[in-house]
This record gives structure tokens, C-alpha cells and sequence, in this order.
């Protein structure tokens, strides 16, 4: 992009920002409760501002701001996420479709292939999935790095991701596609749109890691009207079954649980 674009495009998103719609310190608290995690549980007020961005004054009313709410504990320097932020991800979570039905139909199905079942989802644009539902068996097999709840992953380097990206068609699917792979090397575009079209065609999408010591097998969860609103994944460790009998046994039993959720949902949104 040339510089006149690039202006062009910095001063539309400004414009966005500015608008009358727009709440400038919710924006500003939502990036900072984002910048924590996993690699940065805990941090200072000046990583906070680097990371969002933020000048150091508003980095620090935005965190004693939500320290005020409870949102975030203070100790020395250091600031961090307290358990009642979970709510705000808990209201995302109770207000899925499927999210009251799915787990007794996955707990059951985890126990019997004593498999990770998983529920993902993704953002408006498509190009992270989420996972929302991590079902893990009594007997754990054992995973090197088993998805959490809340993790992110670029959607089209995923078997959930390929099924997500199977209910958009036409110039939904190119915007999600390149939204996907933006940034990430280069990726063929038409190679992933003719996956995507195999795996809607044939109901499923298949991954195998043996790096990581699973494959997975992907189909599509429905809402009442049809539509796919999410995936169910279920990762089975190739150190107990080849991805050939995977595919053979475990398959059949993962459409079976995920047709029951599908008609749980319709039940429930009847």
C-alpha cells in the first residue's frame, strides 16, 4: 500500500473511533484486560502501556479503574487478573446456543473414545477460532499442548477452523480466507478454498500433528435455521490409534454426538 493509502486508511479508521457511537475508555479498557495472559499473567503499568499502546497517565487510569471494579489486583508494581473476571467471558459462554446441552454429550463421548472434545467458535472475522468447551476423559491420554478454554488460533490452520470457514460461501469466504492467512507467509488462497469446499462437501475436516502426538476430526455444531455457529473437535493421541482408525471409528461415533447436539439445540430453541 502507498503512502496516500495508508494515510487514507489511518485516517478512516480515526474517523471510526471518533465517532458518536464510539466509547473511547471501554475500547481502552477492553485492550488492556486483553494484553494480559498466559505468557504475561502479571505486569507493570509501563508494559501495559507498550503493549496497548497507551500513554502512560491513561494506561494507569484504565488499571486502577479496574482494580476499583475488581477486575485486576495490585501487589508492588505488579498487576494482575483476578477469578471474577471470568464473568465477562462466562456471559459470552452461557449465551451460546449449545453451550447448555453440549457438555453432558461431550463428557459422555470423551469417556467412551477417551478423547479431548472440544467446542470452537470463531470471531466476526474469521480469522482467529476460539475454543469455548475443553471436555477432557477420566483417563486422560496424555497431549503436549492441550487447548484451554479461551485459546486462539489462526482459523485456517485448524480442522474446527476449515468446517467454521465451510458455512461461508462467495465473497464471505475470500474475505475470511485472507483475513486468515494475512500475515502468515505465503499461503495459497485457492489451495485452502478448494479444502474448505472438499471438507463442507463431505460433512468433516481432518488434522493429523504427529509432532504433538494427535490428530483431529472436526464437524459442524448447527443453530435451529441451519446454520453453522460452531465446531466440535475431538483430538485423539496417535500413540493409542493410527489416523487411519481415527478416522474409521471415531468418526461415525463424533457425528452421532454432534447430530444429538444439534437437535438439542433446535429442541431448545423451538
Amino acid at each position: 500500500m502507498d503512502k496516500a493509502g495508508k494515510a487514507g486508511d489511518k485516517k478512516g479508521r480515526k474517523q471510526r473511533d471518533t465517532g458518536a457511537t464510539f466509547v473511547r475508555s471501554v475500547a481502552r479498557a477492553l485492550k488492556v484486560i486483553s494484553c494480559f495472559g498466559a505468557e504475561s499473567p502479571s505486569q507493570t503499568l509501563s508494559q501495559v502501556a507498550a503493549k496497548t499502546n497507551l500513554d502512560r497517565a491513561t494506561a494507569r487510569r484504565v488499571l486502577l479503574t479496574l482494580e476499583k471494579l475488581q477486575y485486576l489486583r495490585h501487589e508492588g508494581r505488579q498487576f494482575s487478573l483476578t477469578p471474577l473476571i471470568l464473568e465477562l467471558g462466562f456471559a459470552y459462554l452461557s449465551s451460546l446456543p449449545f453451550w447448555s446441552v453440549a457438555n453432558d454429550v461431550l463428557r459422555e463421548l470423551a469417556d467412551s473414545l477417551r478423547v479431548l472434545c472440544l467446542i470452537v467458535t470463531t470471531d466476526r472475522g474469521y480469522d482467529h477460532v476460539v475454543v469455548v468447551s475443553s471436555i477432557r476423559p477420566s483417563n486422560a491420554p496424555m497431549f503436549l499442548n492441550p487447548p484451554d478454554v479461551g485459546q486462539r488460533t489462526p482459523t485456517h490452520t485448524v480442522a474446527p477452523g476449515m468446517v467454521l470457514l465451510g458455512g461461508l460461501i462467495g465473497v464471505e469466504l475470500n474475505r475470511a480466507l485472507k483475513a486468515s492467512t494475512a500475515g502468515r507467509g505465503n499461503i495459497s488462497i485457492a489451495s485452502l478454498r478448494e479444502r474448505v469446499i472438499r471438507d463442507r462437501s463431505q460433512g468433516w475436516s481432518f488434522r493429523s500433528v504427529p509432532e504433538e502426538n494427535f490428530c483431529e476430526i472436526a464437524v459442524p455444531l448447527l443453530n435451529g435455521h441451519g446454520r453453522i455457529i460452531a465446531s466440535m473437535s475431538v483430538l485423539s493421541p496417535l500413540s493409542r490409534i493410527s489416523a487411519e482408525d481415527a478416522i474409521k471409528l471415531h468418526l461415525p461415533r463424533v457425528k452421532q454426538a454432534s447430530e444429538e447436539i444439534n437437535k438439542l439445540v433446535a429442541l431448545k430453541n423451538a
